[in-house]
C-alpha cells in the first residue's frame, strides 16, 4: 500500500512539472515576437536592392566620418560659432570637438550618435537615389511620404532601418504595388568602440591621468624649472618660449606610450634609452607608469588599440613669477637682496593647457569589420597641479586694445566675495580686495560688516572673465589669492587670509667651527641669509639678510604652533663660508610677545673648495654643535 502511494506521488510531481514547463513555453512564445519577414514581390527585389545600397553607402560615409571627428557627423551651431570648442584640423570640414574643454563636459551620448546616423541617412538618401530615375523605363514611383530613419547600435554591427513609403507602377502590367521598410546593416563594432571611449574620458576627468603624467615631464625633466637652490653667483635665467617647445617635445614624445590595459599594444616593442643597449616597452619605465586601467574588464577590449597623440598643436602656458618672457632665480625676494649673498633659490608654479587627440581602431575579425575612432580633449594643469574645473581661458588672453580703466568699467555679473582668517576661520574686515583678468587689475574695495558682523565682505559688480584671479591684502596678514569666476551672476567666494608675525630686530652671530662654544660677530665683509620655509604651509616662506641698510622683516606664521626649515649661510665676499640649519618648531605663545631674535652659524673648517662643499653637505649635522635660535 505504502510503495502505491510513493508511485502516484511521483506521477504527480511529474505531472505538475510538465504542466509548467508546457505554460512556460507558452508564455514565452506569446511574449516574444518573431522578427518581422519582409515579403517583396520578385520582380520589386531590385527596387528593394537598390534603396537599401543607398542607405547602406550613405550608412558608410556618415559612420566614417562620425569617427574622425569624434561622435560628430554634423556639427551643431555650439561648436561652429566656438573655434576653442574643437581641435582644428588642416582639412577644413574636419573637426574634433572636444569632449572637455574650459570646464564644460560635452561629451556626446549614444542617443546623440545614433540620431546623427539616423539624420544623415534620412537627409542623404533622396540624392543617392536621384528620383529613381535608373527605373524610369520600368517602372513609375512615386513616394507617398517622408523619409524616416532609426538607428540601433548592435553588438557587431550598426543597423539602420527605414520607412519611405513607396507606390510603385509596373509599365509592362499597370501592377500597382507597395514598398516601404528597407534595412541594411554594417558590420563595425561603433557601440563597443564608443564605450571605450567614454570609459577613457569619464576615467580621465575622475583621475586626471594626463595632467599627472604632464606634471610629471615638467618635474623631473632638469630643463624645465620648478623648485630648487644652487650656490653660486651667476643668476639663473630661463625663457618661457624656450620652457614651452621643451615640453611640447616632451609630450610628443611621451604621450604615444600611453596603452589601456587590456586593450592591444605591442609589450616587445624598442623603446629608446641612451642607459641601455636595447629596451622593450615591457620592462621600461613606461611598462610600470604609462599603462592605464580603466575598466574593472579590460578584456572587453582585446581586439582594439588606443593611441593617445600631441602633435604640438598650440598651448596655453603660464609661469610663476616671471619677468614678461623671462624667469630668473631669486626673483621672490627682490631685486635689492640679490647683490647681498651668492645663494640662487627659484620656485616656480605652471598652468598649462594642451589638447590630447586619442584614436580607438577596432581590428578586423570574422564577426566584424575594423573601425577607427578618434576624440580629443584638453589637459588643465593649474600651479602644477591638476585641474578639471573651469580654467584657462580669458585669463591667458588679454585684449589689447583697452586699458586697465577701460576693462574694469565693463561692469557686469554681481559677485560677493567673504574675507577670513584662515586660522580660526574669524571674518576680516578691512581687507583690500583686487580682481585680476590677464593683464588686467581691477580695485574691488574694502571688506566690511556684512550681517551685523556675521561675516565680512563685500558684493560688487565685476567686468566679465572666465577666469579671473583675487587678491587680498591686509595688515598682518599674508596676501591671499584664489582663482574666481565672474561670468554668472551670484557667484560668491571666500578669501582665507593667514595672519603673521613680523620681526625686524634680529641679529647673527657666528662660531668657529674649532671651538664651537666661542661666539662673536660677524666681520664687516660678511653677510647672513636666512630663510624659514614652513613645514605646514608648504607656500608659506621668508626671507631675511644681516645686516641690511633697509628693513626686511622676517615673516612667520601667527596664532598656531608651527614648524620651519630653517637655513642661514654666511658669506664672505663672493664664497659661503659657514652656515646652520634646522627643524625649527615654535610654539605661538613663545613667539606671539617676542620683538628680537640671535641666530648662531657654525663657520666651516679652512681648506679648498672640495672641503667647504663637503661642509655644506652635512650642515644639518654640524649645526647641532652651536646653540638654537634665541627668542626674546
Amino acid at each position: 500500500m505504502f510503495n502505491k502511494k510513493s508511485q502516484v506521488t511521483v506521477f504527480i510531481i511529474i505531472g505538475i512539472v510538465m504542466l509548467i514547463s508546457t505554460a512556460l513555453f507558452i508564455y514565452f512564445k506569446l511574449s516574444v515576437k518573431p522578427a518581422v519577414q519582409i515579403i517583396v514581390p520578385p520582380e520589386l527585389m531590385p527596387v528593394q536592392s537598390y534603396v537599401e545600397s543607398c542607405i547602406k553607402g550613405i550608412a558608410e560615409d556618415g559612420i566614417t566620418t562620425l569617427g574622425i571627428n569624434g561622435g560628430y557627423i554634423t556639427f551643431p551651431d555650439e561648436i561652429e560659432s566656438n573655434p576653442r570648442s574643437y581641435l582644428a584640423s588642416p582639412v577644413e570640414q574636419l573637426k574634433n570637438p572636444y569632449w572637455w574643454y574650459d570646464g564644460t563636459s560635452a561629451m556626446p551620448t549614444e542617443d546623440f550618435i545614433k540620431a546623427q546616423i539616423s539624420d544623415y541617412v534620412s537627409k542623404e538618401l533622396k540624392n543617392c537615389l536621384k528620383n529613381f530615375t535608373d527605373f524610369s523605363n520600368d517602372f513609375d514611383i512615386e513616394p507617398l511620404g517622408e523619409i524616416e530613419a532609426i538607428t540601433e547600435l548592435a553588438k557587431n554591427d550598426v543597423v539602420i532601418e527605414v520607412k519611405y513609403p513607396l507606390r510603385i507602377k509596373n509599365k509592362l502590367n499597370s501592377t500597382i504595388s507597395a514598398l516601404e521598410d528597407f534595412k541594411a546593416k554594417i558590420p563595425v563594432r561603433l557601440k563597443a568602440v564608443y564605450e571605450l571611449a567614454r570609459a577613457i574620458m569619464e576615467k580621465e576627468n575622475s583621475e586626471s591621468f594626463l595632467e599627472k603624467k604632464t606634471i610629471d615631464l615638467i618635474v623631473m625633466d632638469p630643463a624645465i624649472p620648478t623648485t630648487d637652490v644652487e650656490i653660486g653667483c651667476d643668476e639663473k635665467r630661463w625663457y618661457i618660449p624656450e620652457i614651452e617647445a621643451k615640453l611640447k617635445k616632451l609630450l610628443r614624445v611621451n604621450l604615444p606610450y600611453i596603452k589601456i590595459k587590456g586593450a592591444k599594444y605591442d609589450a616587445n616593442a624598442y623603446v629608446p634609452n641612451p642607459f641601455v643597449d636595447r629596451q622593450i616597452f615591457n620592462n621600461s619605465y613606461f611598462s610600470s607608469h604609462y599603462v592605464w586601467e580603466i575598466s574593472e574588464e579590460p578584456e572587453s577590449y582585446k581586439n582594439m588599440h588606443a593611441s593617445f597623440t600631441y602633435d604640438s598643436w598650440p598651448m596655453q602656458i603660464a609661469v610663476r613669477p616671471n619677468n614678461g618672457q623671462e624667469l630668473s632665480s631669486n626673483s621672490l625676494k627682490g631685486q635689492e637682496m640679490l647683490s647681498l649673498f651668492c645663494l640662487h633659490v627659484w620656485h616656480f608654479t605652471y598652468d598649462v593647457v594642451y589638447p590630447v587627440k586619442v584614436t580607438i581602431v577596432d581590428d578586423k575579425t570574422a564577426e566584424h569589420g575594423s573601425y577607427a575612432f578618434n576624440f580629443a580633449f584638453k589637459v588643465s594643469v593649474n600651479h602644477n597641479m591638476p585641474d578639471r574645473a573651469s580654467f584657462a581661458t580669458v585669463a591667458f588672453k588679454g585684449r589689447d586694445r583697452i586699458t586697465d580703466e577701460e576693462f574694469c568699467s565693463e561692469l557686469g555679473r554681481e559677485v560677493t566675495i567673504y574675507t577670513d582668517d584662515d586660522v580660526d576661520a574669524t571674518p576680516l574686515k578691512g581687507v583690500n580686495l583686487t580682481f585680476s583678468c590677464g593683464r588686467f587689475e581691477c580695485n574691488v574695495g574694502k571688506s566690511e560688516w556684512l550681517g551685523y558682523g556675521a561675516a565680512a565682505g563685500i558684493t560688487k559688480k565685476l567686468p566679465y572673465c572666465v577666469l579671473g584671479v583675487l587678491r587680498g591684502n591686509k595688515d598682518g596678514y599674508k596676501e591671499a589669492e584664489m582663482f574666481a569666476q565672474s561670468d554668472a551672476e551670484g557667484r560668491s567666494y571666500t578669501l582665507y587670509l593667514t595672519p603673521i608675525k613680523e620681526i625686524k630686530n634680529y641679529n647673527v652671530v657666528k662660531h668657529a667651527y674649532a671651538n664651537p662654544a666661542l661666539e662673536s660677530s660677524l666681520e664687516a665683509n660678511e653677510k647672513a641669509t636666512i630663510m624659514l620655509a614652513s613645514a605646514k604651509k608648504q607656500s608659506f616662506s621668508s626671507y631675511g639678510v644681516y645686516p641690511t641698510e633697509k628693513e626686511y622683516p622676517l615673516k612667520f606664521l601667527a596664532k598656531d604652533d608651527n614648524s620651519y626649515d630653517l637655513s642661514i649661510y654666511l658669506i664672505k665676499g663672493d664664497q659661503i663660508t659657514g652656515g646652520y640649519k634646522l627643524k625649527w618648531d615654535i610654539g605661538w605663545n613663545e613667539l606671539k610677545g617676542a620683538n628680537e631674535i640671535t641666530f648662531h652659524v657654525l663657520e666651516s673648517p679652512l681648506g679648498d673648495d672640495d672641503e667647504r662643499y663637503l661642509f655644506l653637505s652635512g650642515l644639518d649635522s654640524y649645526s647641532a654643535k652651536v646653540p638654537k635660535p634665541e627668542i626674546k
